[in-house]
């Protein structure tokens, strides 16, 4: 029924998902931030949980229980979802394992296919699938459902973000640490339990704590990356190995792209029609109220985080995104090749001073985006203006690197790559804190490249 979902048990009964018998299950995609959402389901009734995050054991079930060659987030979501199932399933429970579907040419709409079809083989009882299709731009949820959602995406987004700029600028990380734990149990248990207004209070309280923490350096004069790429490879931990951690030690702040981008993005192709084309002017004009919405909970949640003094927030703007790859690629092919190419494109040097494109090994998007991406920063230099037209005439190339993950360590050329991206980095940022804030270089640290090099696995 409209705006209300019901789970169809095997005697045929209706269970609505605020039924006790029903749990919803979130896959791992960047720990908090799937906490977060649970927290979110849980503040409307509906019981949830969240796995661990995937690790080697994860990795390991999802290639035994395939061909091996899906690409890493199957693989990852798989293999936690088998783990699940044989450590914590219930059998009087109804699970649902969360897993949103998606359009364009990527194999990720596949995932459900193939995941119902290992519950089929396996005789697994009460398990299936919870997938919310973009192409209907998530709808099927009640809309103070998804606003609650969306608030928990925007959150642990920004949260992220913040987190990076406290760990990677304080004085003291240990202490650091601890305090950004504290702070983020206050929102989980906000989220869980407080209406809007209240959870607004608490943000505001936990921006105010981490405005405390002593910092060796200021946020604006810091060098700054951004992760894009694949959505899942770039939230998961295990996935992207832990690039953060590198990153810090190195004195650079590492953003990724948020979520809610891409949330954006499929409420951009709703209103132009590129999916679901037979909404009507009615439905289309629904989805802009629930933009303005979204948008002020958006601001505001920046807009209190920037006041920790770790972090400095811009709104995403889906339309820019697009139309700086629109040259590049048509945006009738949707999916998240286009968004790549047009963050990259729009970010660097305005926002960041170096970008990785991350993706699983073999992913086509991700291989079309570096494609067109390299054109695209051979062409800016001819038309770019203003500082990034000085900083192209100062360095001739831009820090921007493209790189996979298959699940294993990073090759010792994938770390040669890092190692020669983190150096234009600082070299970069030296350059826009002299020349445009007449400032002196960004300190340097001590470890030798080799020690700095080493990523987590």
């Amino acid at each position: 029924e409209k705006d209300r979902l019901y789970v169809i048990t095997p005697d045929g009964k209706r269970k609505t998902l605020d039924d006790e018998r029903v749990k919803v299950v979130f896959p791992s995609m960047g720990q908090f931030g799937s906490q977060c959402l649970s927290a979110a389901f849980r503040y409307h009734g509906v019981r949830s949980d969240v796995c661990p995050p995937p690790d080697v054991e994860e990795f390991k079930l999802g290639r035994g229980n395939s061909l091996s060659k899906e690409c890493l987030p199957l693989q990852l979501t798989l293999g936690s979802l088998i783990k699940y199932v044989k450590e914590k399933a219930n059998r009087d429970e109804i699970v649902l394992y969360f897993m949103p579907e998606t359009m364009g040419p990527c194999r990720f709409g596949q995932y459900s296919v193939f995941m119902n079809l290992w519950l089929d083989r396996n005789n697994v009882e009460n398990v299936t699938l919870f997938g919310l299709n973009s192409e209907n731009a998530y709808a099927g949820l009640g809309t103070a459902f998804r606003i609650r959602a969306w608030l928990a995406v925007v959150v642990s987004d920004v949260f992220f973000d913040v987190e990076r700029g406290v760990m990677t600028l304080a004085k003291d990380r240990e202490e650091a640490k601890k305090v950004v734990e504290g702070c983020k149990e206050k929102i989980l248990l906000s989220l869980a339990n407080d209406p809007l207004r209240k959870f607004f209070k608490t943000l505001e309280k936990v921006a105010e704590i981490l405005s405390g923490v002593e910092k060796r350096m200021d946020y604006e004069h810091a060098p700054k990356v951004l992760l894009t790429g694949e959505i899942y490879v770039r939230r998961d931990e295990f996935s992207r190995k832990n690039l953060e951690e590198l990153m810090e030690k190195n004195g650079i702040v590492m953003h990724i792209s948020p979520v809610h981008e891409w949330i954006y993005y499929t409420d951009y192709l709703f209103l132009n029609r590129l999916i679901s084309p037979d909404s009507t002017g009615m439905d289309r004009l629904k989805k802009r109220i629930e933009l303005l919405v979204k948008r002020y909970i958006e601001k505001r949640v920046k807009r209190t985080m920037e006041k920790t003094g770790f972090y400095r927030g811009h709104m995403v703007n889906i339309k820019e995104i697009v139309n700086s790859a629109r040259d590049y690629l048509n945006p009738r092919l949707t999916g998240e090749a286009i968004l790549t190419i047009g963050t990259i494109l729009h970010e660097i040097v305005e926002h960041y001073d170096g970008i990785i494109s991350i993706g699983p090994f073999g992913c086509m998007p991700s291989r079309i985006a570096e494609a067109i991406v390299k054109r695209g920063l051979e062409e800016l230099k001819h038309k770019a203006k203003g500082k990034i037209k000085k900083v192209l005439e100062e360095f001739g190339d831009l820090p921007v690197i493209h790189i996979e993950s298959d699940g294993n360590p990073f090759t010792p050329t994938v770390q040669s790559k890092l190692e020669a991206f983190m150096f234009q980095v600082r070299r970069l940022r030296n350059y826009l804190n002299g020349v445009i804030d007449g400032l002196g270089v960004v300190e340097e640290f001590s470890e030798s490249a080799s020690e700095k090099i080493r990523v987590d696995s």
